[in-house]
C-alpha cells in the first residue's frame, strides 16, 4: 500500500521545503539514576523542549567497588620514593618491545 504524495499519485513523499528545518534523526545513549520514581540523567540532554523520545531501559551492573574503597586503597599503595625513575624506566623498556599501534582502535 503506497501513501500518496501532495500530487495525489502514489510514491515517495514530497521533499521538505528548502527553508524547512530538517528532522531531528539522533540517538544519544545516556546513563541514568532511579532515583524516587524518576529518571535522573547523568549528564544534560541536547533536546529541544517538550521533544518526545523513546526510552530503552537497560539495568547496568552495580560497580564491586565504590569510589571511597577505591580512593582508600590508593591512598594506602606504597609511594614509590627513589624508586621512580627505575620505574619510569622499566615502563619505556617494556614498551619499546612492542610496536607502536597504527591505529589504536582497531
Amino acid at each position: 500500500m503506497s501513501i500518496p504524495n501532495a500530487s495525489g499519485r502514489p510514491g515517495l513523499p514530497d521533499a521538505l521545503p528548502l527553508n524547512a528545518a530538517p528532522p531531528l534523526l539522533r540517538v544519544q545513549t545516556i546513563t541514568a539514576t532511579f532515583q524516587d520514581g524518576v529518571l535522573k540523567p547523568t549528564q544534560p540532554l541536547d533536546l529541544p523542549a517538550h521533544a518526545e523520545v523513546r526510552i530503552t531501559i537497560e539495568l547496568l551492573p552495580a560497580s564491586p567497588i565504590t569510589v571511597g574503597q577505591l580512593n582508600a586503597f590508593l591512598r594506602n599503595l606504597p609511594a614509590l620514593g627513589d624508586d621512580a625513575e627505575e620505574f619510569a624506566q622499566d615502563v619505556r623498556a617494556i614498551r619499546a618491545e612492542f610496536p607502536a599501534e597504527t591505529n589504536p582502535w582497531d
